[in-house]
Formats: structure tokens, C-alpha cells, sequence
């Protein structure tokens, strides 16, 4: 079904400019979607920071950020070597926050850094 077709189903004027608009909006999402899964497929990383980003701009607590918070930690799991940079900040925010997805994610991928990953020594206990 096309966008026009869903617009008139909900009785939503869609001119030919917005529906332009909506649609690239649409087409960008969802090829940020696709290149996000061929990359995961592939074993490259995604840009931590964007999928951080990503994460805090959506409801907290919420699904979407419990899965976009799991993208984040399975390329962190194989990419590493940014995880203490993320720690070093994301510690200073969650450290006097209440309970949360967001700081239950952090402490297990502090977690994580420390007990489990390919970081050296050095970096896993520099502070």
C-alpha cells in the first residue's frame, strides 16, 4: 500500500510536496535500517556514538531502546576499543540516576570491559 493510500485510509491531506518529503524521510530510514544489519552481518562495527545518540533520543525504559542499546553492545563486543571512552562518560551519568535500562546496560558493559573483552590490562584498570 502507498503512502497516498494510507494518508487517504486516515483522512490525512497529502499534498505532492509532503508526500515527497515523507517518502524520502521513509527511504533514509529505512537505509539506515538495512545498512545497519548488513553491517552487524558482516562483523563491522556501528558508530557507537550515533547509536548511543540514537538510544537517548528515544522513550527510556522502552523497547526500542533495549534494542537499540543491544545493537550498540553486540558491536561493542566485537569492537571494543571504544567501550572505555563510553564508560568514562556514561558512568558520570547514570552514577547518581535511579534505576534504568540505561544504567543496568552501562554497568554490564563496564561489566563486560573489565572481566571479559580483548582490551589489555592497562586499559581495562586505567581510571
Amino acid at each position: 500500500m502507498s503512502l497516498r493510500s494510507h494518508c487517504n485510509l486516515l483522512a490525512v491531506p497529502l499534498s505532492d510536496d509532503l508526500e515527497l518529503r515523507l517518502s524520502w524521510a521513509v527511504c533514509l530510514s529505512l537505509d539506515e535500517i538495512v545498512a545497519n544489519a548488513f553491517a552487524r552481518m558482516a562483523g563491522n562495527p556501528v558508530d557507537p556514538l550515533q547509536t548511543l545518540s540514537a538510544a537517548l533520543a528515544v522513550p527510556a525504559d522502552s523497547k526500542e531502546q533495549a534494542d537499540i542499546l543491544a545493537t550498540l553492545r553486540e558491536s561493542l563486543e566485537a569492537h571494543p576499543n571504544p567501550i572505555p571512552i563510553l564508560c568514562t562518560t556514561l558512568i558520570k551519568t547514570v552514577s547518581s540516576a535511579g534505576d534504568s535500562l540505561l544504567k543496568r546496560w552501562v554497568l554490564d558493559l563496564l561489566h563486560f570491559a573489565i572481566s571479559r573483552s580483548n582490551l589489555s590490562p592497562e586499559v581495562r584498570t586505567q581510571r
